[in-house]
Parts: structure tokens; sequence; C-alpha cells
């Protein structure tokens, strides 16, 4: 019984990543080889900030990580492409059912079956990341990550959420 309790805590840290990208079909990547980060000015509302400095540097250092390994550099003139990034939070509710409620039970105010369900309510986070054509600020492509937010992870915990949401969502950009 520790064992199975151990192991739900353990798997309610965790949190799968909803992934989801979508490249503009008449983009083409195989001329693209630098990139800059859309100026701030420009960015809005897409405002490239969080509450936590910590995370911003860490969500820049990691899609610029993910860039390099798949052949792209840092622009030391005109980018051919500009990055952007937003995170918005919203609430979210599920409908769950109790495990320690006895299977089929029939509570007096329910129907068969209904004894311990509920509802909870939660927020959870998604992590836009854009790839823009610096001429006309077009979306060339786009990737996002949504999850429950879990405020009380540990700084390193939320880094390594951080890094592996980044990680996940930017597979789907072209290698050079």
């Amino acid at each position: 019984m520790k064992r199975l309790l151990l192991l739900l805590l353990v798997l309610a840290g965790c949190s799968k990543f909803n992934i989801h990208s979508y490249q503009n079909p008449d983009a083409s990547f195989t001329r693209l080889k630098t990139f800059a980060w859309l100026p701030a000015s420009e960015a809005a509302p897409a405002d490239q900030r969080t509450l936590n400095r910590i995370i911003s540097a860490r969500i820049v250092r990691d899609i610029e990580g993910e860039l390099s390994a798949k052949g792209y550099r840092p622009a030391d003139g005109q980018p051919d492409i500009l990055l952007n990034y937003r995170l918005a939070t919203q609430p979210a509710e599920d409908v769950r059912r109790d495990p320690s409620a006895a299977f089929g039970a029939v509570m007096w105010w329910g129907w068969p079956g209904s004894a311990g369900w509920y509802t909870e309510t939660y927020d959870e986070g998604t992590l836009y990341v854009a790839i823009l054509d610096p001429g006309t600020k077009r979306i060339l492509w786009v990737g996002a990550a949504g999850a429950r937010l879990v405020p009380t992870l540990s700084m390193e915990k939320t880094e390594k959420r951080v890094d592996e949401a980044i990680r996940q969502i930017m597979e789907s950009v072209p290698a050079r």
C-alpha cells in the first residue's frame, strides 16, 4: 500500500505535455540559417516575459539551444527568422472519480455508479513558441505545450519541466 501511495505522489508531480505544432505550408526552411528574437517593442501581445526572470532566461536559452542543435545560428546582422514566445494560463476543470469510493456504490443522492465523482479545478499553462518571417512578421511555424501548472514544485523541478516542454515543442522544427 505504501508503494502505491508513493507511486501516485510521484506521478502527480509529473505532467505530460499536450504538444501541438503548425508549419505554414508556404514556408520553406531550406534557405533559413540565422535567428534573432523579435524586439520586445514589437512582441505584444506575446510579450516574451514571465513573472520569473530565471524561467524567462531558461526559455530563451533552451529555444536557442534547440535551434542551434538543428543547425541554425544567431544572426550577426539581418536574421532569416525571428523568434517569439508567449506564456498563457487559464482555469481548467477535470471530472475525476475518487479511487477510495466503492465500485458501483449508490449514494442516496445519486444513481448507480455515481458515488465518488468530483470536479477538480486547476490552472493550465501553455507555452507558445513562434518562428516568424522578419519582413512580414507572419508565422512560419508555431508550437505549443500545454500542461497543468503545479505551483508547489521546486525551482529545480520547474526548470526541468521547462526544459522538457521546449524540447518537445521544438522537435517538429525543420532541421537545416
